[in-house]
């Protein structure tokens, strides 16, 4: 089975970039992953470590990694040689972790792990490498890019070649003389591949090869996190391919409309599918686990740094164990440095935990040395994400965060959560019956306490000018990957029931038709470039990786401007339906090309509405010589003559 997958692996890792952009790909995360696994296998006691060592190592020694790369950049070291001596560096600061071996019960690897493993590792080759391959296809009028690979990809795309200039810290590439107020540090690998690999590799090509690896690595940790909590090796290889596959009825509710005519075959082929909950129900939508694969590497590493730290404070064998909750809040320090929000939220959740633990079993003792332990790193976190520009805050901020009953949250609040959640919940409360009868549901607190703040998230905190969605979208992966060891357990219940399971199994497999048509129409639309009428945007980015700053534009638009079903709204993502980029042709003119852009750039801005002008272009002329810079992302001053 191992030759199987390895040789599709391989095959699907080469329909996405050439021979040479995938074996370099993989050689660096295989070698940035090393110290994760080092890490991990020496704080390891248990019998077959090998198993908590690959699966929740790799994506730690990817942001470890990091990290280091992050030092060596600040002090203005610059060149391939960095792509070595990262990972080398911190192997070493985790080869000391053996003096806290024995700390933590982590799974022991069983006879069938291997082939469950590889069983998961198919599903990488499935479901990310078809349509991480239609990304930047070539079409005459330019590259297509679907509307969500747009939003992420692409700005991704602009933030990795910003790095690659070598500035720390890196500039805006949106508003002259500002730094870039972004979560940076997880695509900072990627630049300096990028530096290394300019005109030899395609940058389309190796942030596939990222994507799909990066991805691979993030379902090996689902894995061993679902062994985490006690389930058995192909139980928690379904519960992962469930959870990826079958997570949503919004797909089997567009199915149901187009059989009733309600929607032409062109509508349902060009759907934004996972957000019907939004433009069909006007409520809060929540993407599945495919869409986090396909678009947010960087809050996949995040998650799976912040749910180890989880695991390392939830799964310690000693209740007074400063040790391990500094390390455990460490790693969730490392999440909220790669991923504010994401990290965020599993700080507060170890936090609740900590209570809840310490009130249950009177251990009020060690609250104070804990707290300690878990604030140091955190406050570190705290001061390296200001220190690094992620925070853009103006004069007169309202705040980041809005506290109170999401508008959105009340919208048909039911309907949206049946839809959004059903083919996940509906298994996981046989779950829950079976851990009862099991004894089980003990072993679940940490896993109510996340989702019980996922939950309190959802529905009473917003971040501003993201259309009150983005919380939703960052705690729904979260939710999906809680549930996961409680449908673990539904599923190995039926197995194991003589008297139950061909009832069991039958009425698990409806469950699982009805919510995996949102994951196949979602796979099918996004990877289709040849119906136009849907979310792909013909994009010219010749002139976003050249490295020199001047007063050329490059933009990427959207041509058929405004809001619609398939795409999205969010200003960051769509700035008037055009995205823009600052840059100089090799002599210092812009590309003619690129003219009919730039005025489409000032036109919209000129039009647009007050409050989206006063967030996105603020500062912009909207008229004026065609060597204007035009840079947006940050406010102008009250009053502030327009920048050129």
């Amino acid at each position: 089975m191992g030759a199987v997958v390895g040789l599709v692996s391989a095959a699907a890792l080469l329909t996405l970039a050439s021979l040479l952009a995938v074996a370099g790909g993989a050689a660096l995360l295989v070698l940035h992953a090393v110290p994760g696994v080092v890490a991990v296998r020496r704080v390891t006691d248990a019998p077959g470590a090998w198993l908590p060592a690959l699966t929740l190592g790799p994506l730690l020694g990817h942001a470890v990694t990091a990290l280091v790369l992050l030092l060596f950049w600040s002090l203005g070291a610059r060149g391939a040689w960095l792509l070595l001596a990262s990972p080398a560096v911190a192997c070493a600061i985790a080869w000391p972790a053996a003096c806290l071996r024995g700390r933590w019960r982590l799974p022991d690897a069983r006879p069938a792990d291997r082939a469950a493993l590889l069983a998961v590792l198919l599903l990488a080759s499935i479901v990310l490498a078809p349509p991480l391959a239609r990304v930047g296809a070539a079409l005459p009028d330019g590259r297509a890019y679907h509307a969500y690979f747009t939003a992420d990809y692409v700005w991704q795309r602009a933030v990795v070649t910003e790095l690659a200039k070598g500035d720390f810290l890196p500039q805006n590439p949106y508003f002259v003389g500002d730094v870039l107020h972004y979560y940076w540090l997880p695509h900072l690998p990627s630049a300096v591949e990028f530096r290394a690999a300019d005109g030899v590799v395609d940058l389309d090509a190796l942030l596939r090869v990222q994507h799909a690896l990066v991805g691979a690595a993030f379902l090996a940790f689902l894995y061993g996190f679902v062994r985490a909590f006690a389930a058995g090796p192909w139980a928690s290889a379904a519960a992962v391919w469930w959870v990826v596959c079958c997570s949503s009825f919004e797909g089997l509710v567009a199915l149901w409309r187009y059989a009733r005519g309600a929607v032409s075959w062109n509508e349902l082929h060009s759907l934004n599918v996972d957000g019907l909950t939004r433009w069909w129900f006007g409520g809060l939508p929540v993407d599945g686990l495919q869409r986090t694969l396909w678009y947010h590497p960087h809050h996949e590493l995040a998650m799976a740094v912040a749910l180890l730290g989880f695991i390392a404070i939830t799964h310690r064998r000693h209740e007074r164990d400063p040790a391990a909750v500094a390390v455990g809040t460490a790693c969730i320090g490392i999440g909220v440095i790669v991923s504010s929000f994401t990290g965020l939220i599993v700080a507060v959740a170890a936090a609740a935990y900590e209570l809840v633990r310490l009130a249950r079993r009177g251990g009020w003792g060690a609250i104070v040395p804990h707290a300690l332990a878990g604030a140091a790193p955190l406050a570190l976190a705290a001061l390296l994400v200001l220190a690094l520009g992620y925070v853009d805050r103006a004069p007169g901020d309202a705040g980041t965060f809005i506290f109170g009953l999401n508008p959105l949250a009340q919208i048909a609040t039911g309907t949206v959560l049946a839809l959004s959640f059903g083919p996940v919940v509906l298994p996981a409360l046989a779950g829950v019956a079976a851990g009862w009868r099991r004894g089980q549901l003990g072993s679940w607190v940490p896993l109510g306490v996340l989702l019980a703040v996922c939950a309190g998230l959802y529905f009473f905190v917003d971040v501003r000018d993201i259309q009150g969605v983005y919380v939703a979208f960052r705690v729904g992966p979260y939710i999906f990957i809680l549930l996961a060891p409680i449908i673990a357990t539904a599923l190995s219940e039926v197995a194991a029931s003589a008297r139950w399971r061909v009832a069991g199994i039958a009425v698990l497999g409806i469950v699982a038709l009805a919510g995996l048509p949102t994951a196949a129409l979602d796979w099918l639309n996004t990877r289709d470039v040849s119906n136009r009428d849907g979310p792909w945007l013909p994009l010219d980015l010749r002139a976003v990786t050249r490295r020199a700053r001047g007063p050329g534009l490059a933009a990427a638009r959207d041509t058929a401007g405004g809001p619609r079903p398939g795409g999205s709204n969010c200003p960051r993502h769509r700035c008037l339906g055009v995205r823009a980029r600052l840059r100089r042709a090799a002599d210092g003119r812009r590309p003619p090309h690129l003219d009919d852009a730039a005025d489409e750039v000032r036109g919209s801005l000129a039009t647009s509405t007050a409050p989206l002008r006063r967030r996105c272009g603020r500062g912009v002329p909207a008229g004026g010589a065609r060597g204007d810079r035009l840079r947006a992302g940050r406010r102008a001053g009250a009053g502030a003559p327009p920048r050129r």
